[in-house]
């Protein structure tokens, strides 16, 4: 009968939602020990910089003042956190929440999109293999602009699979926005992926063309940055700096 044939699938379902739902009341339950690292503080001293300076700037002078630095990091996660802390909400509490929902997100989205591929019960195997890893866990939840490209990155993949490549490049473009190297490290599957797959091949070729072009304000941005910190550091004055590193107050 076909309801029999349905509830195998619906079981695996239920088990992966159960094991998310479980995941996030744990992580719920411990928000206090939130965030494990000091990552994400100096991910809030880029979104206080981006507020003193009245928008995105490509030039630290906060963690190395008073000569400054060009940013390790692309402006999207700083633009995020800065969304709840102009609603008042406390730069400690931002740091917990995006530190603490980065994990089950990524959870989330690794559930999904193996789902879409692969079914019901290959989505709850890749959940539980990614949910028992402790190393995956502790390092998604305080590099958080990494975790962050996976899951734009994981979403891009799905909808080249859909045929959704505008949807795709954005979501790419948003990847390169968030971390410096791993969405264009990612970009060589899906060339591979290109060159194996005639019927993606136009999907993904449109995708990277257009995440590329979106990416080139911050590309044309950051170049001249880079080569300046490039010289900074052959120069050995980022050593005489570091002792000047500045501590701001996040009252």
């Amino acid at each position: 009968m076909p309801s029999s044939r349905v509830r195998p699938g619906n079981s695996y379902v239920v088990a992966t939602i159960v094991l998310i739902v479980a995941i996030m009341l744990l992580t719920i339950v411990r928000i206090s020990h939130y965030p494990l690292f000091i990552d994400p503080y100096y991910h809030l001293s880029i979104m206080r910089l981006f507020d003193a300076a009245g928008g995105i700037t490509s030039w630290d002078t906060l963690q190395f003042a008073p000569w400054g630095r060009p940013l390790l990091y692309p402006p999207l996660l700083p633009v995020l956190l800065s969304i709840p802390f102009a609603l008042g909400i406390s730069p400690l509490s931002i740091a917990q929440g995006s530190s603490a929902c980065v994990y089950p997100l990524t959870l989330i989205v690794v559930a999904y999109v193996t789902y879409s591929f692969y079914g019901a019960r290959s989505a709850l195997i890749a959940t539980l293999f990614t949910a028992s890893l402790w190393m995956f866990m502790y390092k998604s939840s305080y590099l958080m602009p990494s975790s962050l490209a996976y899951v734009f990155i994981l979403l891009a993949y799905l909808c080249i699979h859909r045929g959704r490549w505008i949807a795709a490049a954005l979501l790419l473009s948003g990847a390169f926005y968030t971390h410096l190297s791993l969405p264009h490290i990612c970009v060589v599957p899906l060339l591979a992926w290109a060159a194996i797959d005639s019927t993606a091949r136009r999907s993904i070729v449109r995708s990277l063309a257009l995440a590329y072009v979106l990416f080139l304000p911050w590309g044309f941005t950051s170049l001249p940055t880079w080569t300046s910190f490039i010289l900074f550091r052959s120069s050995g004055m980022e050593h005489s700096t570091s002792s000047l590193h500045c501590s701001r107050s996040w009252d």
